[in-house]
């Protein structure tokens, strides 16, 4: 008989030969066997509330805990630092990329819109060219080319081309590093794009405040 420590408790026990050759023997008794089966839960802290709350270990799977992928304590957190996802921006030539930069900066915006408390990016474009505007749509392939209410007879037909949230970021990721009037805007776009990915951000309603107020007075008239 050779002496084995039991991988659960470390205590000392006598197994055979061939149970040593085999691998079957890891514990000293049925207890620390089923010991070992039991899951440890670990602990994390919600990004949105602070509280502590107990998961799976990685890797094993209980009726007690989340499992280990879990991020917030509750589904109430989740919606809340939960945003959605949409389609992205085809992949520009640099000159394609260039001459929508320089028409965004003569014929666009770059601005935050607020929806449920909450901010979302939109870059739009508007001219009286709608070939000019579904050119870009189809090279982008994002966005809808709508047409602009007129507010007098004497006014030419317009459109209006508006791509939000993620088809908007991933167009001005492309076109900003050839933006010069609203390069800031593009900048500050793109750092709220970064910063929304923390689900501590996106929960936060001063932080969709300060973003949106940013980028208003960079839009302001005369700056």
């Amino acid at each position: 008989m050779a002496t084995l420590k039991c991988i659960t408790c470390g205590s000392d026990f006598y197994a055979r030969p061939s149970d040593i050759k085999s691998g079957r023997k890891k514990y000293c008794s049925k207890g620390c066997m089923y010991q070992s089966f039991r899951t440890i839960p670990i602990e994390k802290t919600c990004p949105i509330c602070n509280k502590i709350f107990k998961v799976c270990s990685q890797g094993r799977t209980s009726r007690d805990y989340p499992p280990f992928y879990r991020i917030y304590c509750s589904n109430e957190c989740s919606r809340k630092g939960r945003y959605r996802r949409g389609s992205k921006c085809n992949r520009l030539k640099s000159t394609e990329a260039a001459y929508i930069a320089g028409f965004l900066d003569a014929d666009g915006s770059v601005m935050f819109y607020s929806r449920k408390g909450k901010t979302f990016l939109r870059v739009a474009f508007t001219n009286r060219s709608h070939r000019t505007l579904a050119w870009i749509r189809g090279k982008a392939n994002v966005g809808n080319v709508t047409t602009a209410k007129r507010y007098s007879k004497n006014h030419q037909p317009c459109w209006h081309l508006f791509t939000n949230s993620d088809a908007a970021s991933t167009l001005l990721e492309q076109v900003a590093p050839y933006m010069i009037t609203k390069n800031k805007q593009a900048k500050l776009a793109l750092e709220y794009t970064e910063q929304k990915k923390n689900p501590e951000y996106w929960a936060d309603m001063e932080w969709h405040l300060k973003m949106k107020d940013s980028m208003q007075a960079l839009n302001k008239r005369g700056t």
